[in-house]
């Protein structure tokens, strides 16, 4: 999914910029085919205006979208310099990229509803699916996709979940052991992970499935199911409701090995939020890092080796690389790759 920071853009211990495309409008979101064949990027006016605004320092409340925001997706093909527009809406559209292949959703706004789910590949309309666009989460092979499949109780949380089968085409749905509002999955074996936080009055509980959601076990080794690339480490979640204290966990000891403070609980100690793990490097993570009233910086964070490979002061759009080795940021109408500094291999 797309992730977005603000602002002007510095960078330290980096290397040059290794390309740069010019692009047809400002960049608000970016997306990676894990392939490597391309990008799908998106131009959101208003998201574009608000951070403009907060770059000239004028202070406005944080973008969280509005019901006029018309948006157009493109597809820029890594072998050409040339971006095709791909689709347009007078609202936000979300590009979720498959974790395999050259596939990704465009959830298209609608009038009533959580959107209408168009599968793409590539720059190229496939069809569109017959699933609820909500919580939508790809399977580790990306032949499967679970979304939110309905309700036998009247709470926020939930008990069934959706299952597209995309080589069939058909939906199915079960029944989840415990209520949710948070579905994850591990990329390297595939398994279905619900994960409910602690907050007042309820237990934090992790649950653990098989690919096609069947129970396995409940988890008390660790809490949440945030996993990076290979599954060796899984971070609990900063927000449910709200800023919550979070954890890094190794999964073979479920020992913790980071502990860091609720997003604003203290502006006098820096905090940490989890933007994406790298997809190929297994202990590599994109974090934010805020202090206070201070501009937050994004880090390229090494887990095992517990040290910032580099710093990026407000880098508008970023996301990794397909081979992880790099970092893809949109500025302005720039797309920019940076080579990560050398390291020893996870």
């Amino acid at each position: 999914v797309f992730v977005i920071f603000f602002s002007s853009l510095s960078l330290t211990r980096l290397c040059l910029a290794k390309s740069e495309t010019t692009l047809p409008c400002e960049v608000t979101g970016l997306a990676v085919a894990s392939d490597g064949s391309g990008v799908w990027f998106a131009c959101s006016q208003e998201w574009a205006i608000k951070r403009r605004e907060i770059a000239e320092g004028k202070y406005n409340p944080p973008y969280v979208g509005t019901k006029n925001d018309p948006t157009d997706v493109y597809w820029l093909a890594a072998s050409s310099s040339a971006a095709v527009k791909i689709a347009s809406a007078t609202e936000l559209i979300q590009v979720i990229p498959a974790p395999r292949g050259a596939r990704a959703l465009l959830v298209m706004p609608v009038e009533h509803g959580w959107g209408t789910v168009v599968l793409y590949e590539k720059g190229k309309k496939i069809r569109v699916l017959p699933v609820d666009a909500y919580l939508l989460e790809w399977s580790a092979d990306s032949r499967k996709l679970y979304f939110y499949g309905g309700s036998t109780i009247q709470a926020d949380a939930w008990d069934i979940l959706g299952i597209y089968d995309f080589d069939s085409g058909r939906v199915r749905r079960q029944r989840l052991r415990r209520p949710t509002e948070i579905i994850r999955v591990c990329p390297a074996n595939g398994k279905v992970y619900s994960a409910t936080p602690a907050f007042p009055g309820s237990k934090a509980s992790t649950v653990e499935y098989d690919s096609d959601v069947r129970y396995i076990r409940d988890v008390h080794e660790w809490v949440g199911a945030r996993f990076s690339a290979k599954c060796t480490y899984v971070a609990s979640e900063a927000d449910y409701h709200g800023p919550l204290p979070w954890k890094i966990y190794d999964t073979a000891t479920g020992r913790a090995l980071f502990a860091f403070d609720a997003e604003g609980e203290d502006e006098n100690k820096p905090s940490y939020s989890l933007l994406e793990w790298n997809p190929k490097h297994d202990a590599l993570m994109l974090r934010e890092h805020t202090l206070g009233n201070q501009a937050s910086v994004v880090e390229v964070f090494d887990v095992k080796a517990d040290s910032v490979l580099l710093q990026l002061s407000g880098a508008e759009v970023i996301t990794w690389a397909a081979n992880g080795d790099s970092v893809l940021i949109g500025s302005g109408r720039e797309l920019q790759r940076y080579q990560i500094p050398p390291r020893k291999s996870d």
